[in-house]
């Protein structure tokens, strides 16, 4: 498009769309996934965040029972087939790859307590 990638000379900011090099992110705001590179020192100057995996995250969250309950619903209503069912199956096949720590499951999630 006329824009072009605007990500690109900034380097820390990408843009992805369909699993491949997007354009702008402000050609169509909301379609494509935008990766920035986060400098660790300088974001934790002054409060130092806790590390864990995304995976950790999510279970320390409740992922596990959204993923039981969607079990559950898919259990009781696959033979239906209805909209309630995909949905419950679909919960669970994504959880699945969130979880999963050669993948998404691996990426660091960084969380910031901060007590004023």
């Amino acid at each position: 498009g006329f824009y072009g990638n605007l990500a690109e000379g900034f380097g820390w900011l990408r843009t992805h769309r369909h699993h491949e090099n997007s354009f702008s992110w402000l050609t169509e705001p909301g379609s494509c996934d935008i990766t920035v590179d986060v400098d660790l020192q300088q974001v934790q100057a002054d409060y130092q965040a806790t590390t864990e995996t995304l995976a950790d995250f999510l279970c320390k969250h409740g992922i596990d029972d959204l993923v039981n309950e969607g079990r559950a619903t898919w259990n009781e209503s696959a033979g239906i087939g209805d909209l309630a069912a995909l949905k419950a199956r679909s919960r669970v096949n994504e959880a699945a790859a969130l979880l999963d720590t050669k993948g998404f499951g691996g990426f660091q999630v960084l969380t910031w307590h901060v007590h004023q």
